[in-house]
């Protein structure tokens, strides 16, 4: 028998999947609690701050929402990002509504036929971002003082933003002006739309947080066989920081949502290049949402670069906004200090039957 690359590929993955399974009964305990934490958080965190930006991207692009949009920027996008304006919509919806709808937006307009493959990769590298909500309400909150929360949390925000931005105008400062388009925004607001889009935003939040998941599982793993202890001793010998806090900083380079644990104020720049780039988890979602579509090299090679610009602008808007990094966080908002509601199971639940009952869907369109 020839032994070729695949052959050896697909026996090391085989090998890893069989010694996970084995290591997750093995330490089933720790698995299930790391388990039912992100579970909780999913609930509590993920689903409030993103099932509707999701399911309201799916309705801008549908209802040709978008494009009027970016008729507001047309100037500002044509000539100095060099960005056809209906593009520059997209950029602003993904900036605002979270991780993976930028890939969820790029992915329909690619269904449409509406963007070509390599406009599709070099437009996700940079339509990818954490939403205010999450980044001012939760992250803001968990790292610095009531009295200066919302004002670092912007100024995270804006360091994000505005990394995107720069990378943007880099990409296309050799492009030539593209030319003002006279078509008409198409507007269509029908019921079919709207249902659609409720829909499709609960499978991918399916989507999202089965990846959350399946990302606590793994990083219980590696806790309990003490890789995660040895990293982070490694990162706070480097940084100069504690062995606690080098934890946070690999589990949210794993799952971007740990970063709330987080709770000191002078890693703000740190947590805005961490926010940039997204962490494992969210990487893998993107993959999940654009499957083979189209290639994520560019995208890779990408947001290591916006995380440093991330560091750097963090840096710049906590002077600009006269921030005191000394304030300590005066409590820390996460997951695990949030009280569980049933009514958030029940309303995943309600995602799960929609999105198991195409027919339902069919139903409603010949009726």
């Amino acid at each position: 028998m020839k032994i070729t690359k695949e052959s050896v590929k697909n026996v090391l993955f085989a090998a890893a999947a069989v010694s996970f399974g084995v290591l997750i009964v093995v330490y089933s305990k720790a698995v299930a609690a790391s388990v039912s934490t992100a579970l909780e958080r999913c609930l509590t965190v993920i689903i409030p701050s993103l099932y509707i930006f999701t399911a309201l991207s799916g309705f801008f692009i549908s209802s040709g929402t978008y494009q009027l949009l970016g008729k507001f920027f047309g100037t500002f996008s044509r000539y100095i990002l060099k960005l056809p304006e209906e593009l520059f919509g997209i950029f602003l919806i993904s900036s605002v509504a979270g991780y993976p709808i930028g890939a969820k937006l790029i992915s329909e307009l690619y269904d449409h036929s509406e963007i070509n493959k390599k406009d599709a990769e070099r437009l996700l590298c940079v339509c990818y971002s954490s939403g205010p909500a999450f980044v001012i309400g939760t992250v803001g909150h968990s790292m610095f003082a009531e009295s200066i929360s919302v004002k670092a949390g912007l100024a995270l925000f804006l360091s994000n933003f505005s990394a995107n931005l720069l990378l943007l105008a880099l990409m296309n400062i050799r492009k030539p002006v593209p030319e003002k388009t006279d078509k008409k925004a198409k507007l269509d607001f029908s019921a079919d739309i709207m249902v659609n889009s409720v829909v499709g935003g609960g499978k991918s939040m399916l989507i999202i947080c089965a990846v959350i998941i399946f990302f606590a599982s793994l990083t219980a793993i590696l806790s309990v066989t003490g890789i995660v202890g040895k990293l982070s001793l490694a990162v706070s010998t480097a940084l100069g920081i504690s062995q606690p806090l080098s934890e946070t900083l690999i589990c949210a380079f794993m799952e971007i949502s740990c970063i709330t644990g987080l709770d000191s104020a002078a890693l703000y720049p740190a947590a805005a290049a961490m926010l940039s780039f997204g962490g494992l988890c969210v990487l893998l979602q993107i993959k999940a949402i654009i499957g083979s579509r189209f290639s994520l090299k560019s995208f890779l090679l990408a947001r290591p670069v916006c995380a440093g610009f991330s560091y750097i602008s963090a840096k710049l808007f906590f002077l600009l906004f006269d921030i005191d990094i000394t304030s300590a966080a005066s409590v820390t908002i996460c997951a695990n200090n949030t009280s569980y509601s049933p009514v958030l199971s029940i309303f995943l639940l309600i995602m799960t039957i929609l999105l198991l009952s195409e027919k339902s869907i069919a139903k409603y369109k010949n009726m």
